[in-house]
């Protein structure tokens, strides 16, 4: 205490990592403050980042290590505004990607984020105006004991709950305190324990027998319905994926204008089956996580993306049952194949062509850096499928578009906005959410055009259309745009299952996940003799648990009344299970 040059370094670095830790509870829960871990681990990580200066009694090496500190704590942040969790390990490899989605970084940035560059500025200030008295400096040997004795006191804490990793893998199958890791943890201290965790798993008898035992209850409480015989199947399935389309702004109207005239015209269709309250179960990987779920009937991985870390695994998946039957698949993106580790994962899940950016024409773009615009890929697409360089007609086929219009900050050009609608948006509406809604009216201008050249096809009737969205993409502006809004906008991350041509038509207000389109495809197809029939259910049977796990916040959203215990706990095990058979490659054979 008789040093205050030190203290004053150590004090800082503990206000900026405090700082930290309220911002993200801002964004998460403010359940991690109750932990004494987080204040004690918090001061841990203080000393540990006031080392150097300990060692050097340098100001200049003190504010250095403040500022790089702060940044990186600033990008945890950022990335928490969308995933509701820490930057993970593996996802530093993909920094690259940074440089695709400039705009979307500088939309994460919050007025209130500057209080780390306060303390930074702070810090340096006190010290340069702390007096440094030789006689009053203690020795590095007493600090570090010091630091021994803290982390010492810090473990004995984490004990009473299992110890470090215990602690962090309860807290992150929790429902509530899934965010909370980072925070009680330091972002530092969940790295180190990700790090130690194995890579991979080989299988074991007792982890197949975990596997099996699920897969078991699954059946047992949740089966896999087909269709009749007497339902006619579909041949062809063309699967349209919008960025970050929600569904809230589909049948909706502002000053009685039509938000998404064409998707509301398909949903008024006879023969489409509707479901608009889709909870999207993404995690971390995003659009990447919601082909696993729709692609391949998996839920996300719980501390990595399985696309970097294991794009390896055996994948099986809708285009690969399809091309049993003899079908040709193709996936279209206007992205860089190693956009999210994209060609492997198209490799993975047994897809034929992929179609990325460098297979376009230039043409209109949208974004920063600008990239095709949805019209642009669609008149593309169609232009490529009338001259039969894809999806020859008469050809039974698997076809993925994935959009990109829709991605935040939804900065669509003044030249492609429409004036009726922008006539009738509300000027006390944020910027943002004006945003949203011009770009879902635009997406939906584009898959109007798609849906009607695939129905004017002659192979139209044997076309099973899925339209739907990625994720949600509001993130944790969602309450207040629901207020400005007077309740527009969802309170739910829903996203729309919207199927055109479907067998069985019809619709549900039924909660339901992505983790369900997959049977539901399957069925629909003809595929039921398909080995794998994924974790969820098929929508057009009986269901047993109309209600859905988020994979971000492990919320259950739904009517869970009548759900039985063997139910509920099935649908809670199943991501962890998922998790496992990536692992361990638990599907190989």
């Amino acid at each position: 205490m008789s040093d205050r040059k030190l203290l004053t370094a150590l004090g800082c670095a503990w206000l900026l990592i405090i700082c930290f830790n309220v911002l993200y509870c801002i964004a998460t829960t403010f359940r991690a403050m109750s932990f004494a871990g987080l204040w004690l681990n918090s001061l841990l990580l203080a000393a540990v980042m006031t080392l150097p200066y300990q060692l050097t009694r340098r100001t200049w090496v003190h504010g250095v290590v403040m500022l790089l500190t702060a940044g990186w704590l600033e990008a945890n942040l950022m990335y928490c505004r969308t995933y509701l969790t820490y930057i993970p390990l593996q996802s530093y490899l993909l920094v690259g990607n940074l440089a695709d989605f400039g705009a979307s970084v500088v939309d994460s940035l919050r007025w209130s984020d500057l209080s780390l560059a306060a303390v930074v500025a702070g810090s340096v200030f006190l010290l340069h105006g702390t007096p440094d008295k030789s006689a009053s400096r203690i020795s590095t040997a007493v600090y570090l004991m010091a630091m021994a004795a803290l982390a010492a006191v810090c473990w004995i804490v984490s004990l009473i709950y299992g110890g470090p990793r215990a602690h962090i893998d309860r807290l992150t199958d929790s429902c509530y305190y899934y965010p909370t890791p980072a925070a009680v943890y330091t972002v530092p201290g969940v790295l180190i324990k990700n790090a130690l965790d194995p890579a991979s798993e080989s299988a074991t008898p007792q982890t197949e027998a975990r596997i099996n035992a699920w897969l078991k209850d699954k059946e047992t409480y949740r089966p896999f319905v087909p269709l009749p015989d007497s339902v006619d199947r579909r041949s062809n399935l063309a699967i349209i994926m919008c960025e970050s389309l929600e569904s809230w702004p589909l049948e909706s109207r502002i000053g009685g204008v039509e938000i998404t005239p064409n998707l509301n015209r398909l949903i008024a269709d006879s023969t489409s089956f509707y479901a608009p309250n889709m909870l999207t179960q993404v995690a971390s990987g995003r659009s990447i996580d919601a082909q696993l779920l729709i692609n391949a009937g998996m839920l996300p991985m719980e501390n990595a993306v399985y696309s970097m870390r294991y794009p390896d695994r055996t994948y099986p998946s809708l285009s690969q049952a399809m091309k049993q039957r003899g079908a040709r698949t193709y996936l279209v993106t206007v992205d860089k194949p190693i956009t999210w580790n994209q060609s492997r994962v198209a490799t993975a899940f047994d897809i034929d062509t992929l179609l990325t950016a460098s297979d376009w024409r230039d043409g209109t773009t949208i974004g920063n850096p600008a990239k095709l615009a949805d019209t642009e890929l669609v008149s593309q697409s169609i232009e490529k499928m009338t001259k039969g360089e894809i999806w020859e007609e008469g050809e039974q086929a698997f076809v993925q578009w994935i959009t990109y219009s829709g991605h935040n900050p939804f900065a669509l050009p003044e030249d492609l906005r429409d004036p009726e609608l922008e006539r009738v948006l509300p000027a006390d509406w944020s910027e943002r959410l004006k945003g949203y809604v011009r770009m879902a009216h635009f997406t939906d201008g584009a898959v109007g055009e798609l849906v009607a050249y695939l129905r004017c096809r002659s192979d139209a009737d044997r076309t099973l259309i899925l339209i739907t969205g990625d994720h949600e993409g509001l993130g944790n502006d969602r309450a207040d745009m629901h207020g400005i809004s007077g309740g527009l906008v969802s309170d739910g991350p829903y996203t729309p299952l919207l199927l055109l041509n479907s067998p069985v038509a019809g619709r549900t207000d039924e909660v339901v996940g992505q983790i369900d389109v997959y049977p539901t495809l399957l069925t629909m197809l003809g595929l039921e003799s398909y080995y794998w029939k994924g974790m969820g259910e098929n929508l057009l049977g009986k269901r047993s648990a109309p209600a859905a796990i988020s994979s971000m916040t492990r919320a259950v959203y739904g009517d869970t009344t009548a759900i039985s215990p063997g139910v509920m706990r099935n649908l809670y095990e199943a991501r962890p299970i998922s998790d496992l058979i990536i692992r361990t490659d638990a599907l190989r054979h």
